[in-house]
């Protein structure tokens, strides 16, 4: 079973993905509010979900970077 923290992070990976994927694909101009928006509540849920432990969402974080 997913912690709460975990769940929350996994969200937060998916909303910076598609703050980047829309940039990439000229949906969303990443320097106008939606964009920035969207990453900084994804950050700030993998942030939050990184308080509590190392956990799934910053593997996703990273692999997806990599």
């Amino acid at each position: 079973m997913t912690s709460l923290p975990d769940a929350l992070g996994v969200v937060g990976v998916f909303l910076i993905l598609v703050a980047y994927a829309g940039a990439q694909v000229g949906k969303l101009e990443p320097r106008l509010a939606p964009a920035l928006l969207l990453n900084l509540v994804g950050a700030c849920l993998i942030l939050w979900s990184l308080h509590y432990r190392f956990n799934l969402s910053a593997v996703l974080m990273e692999g997806s970077w990599a």
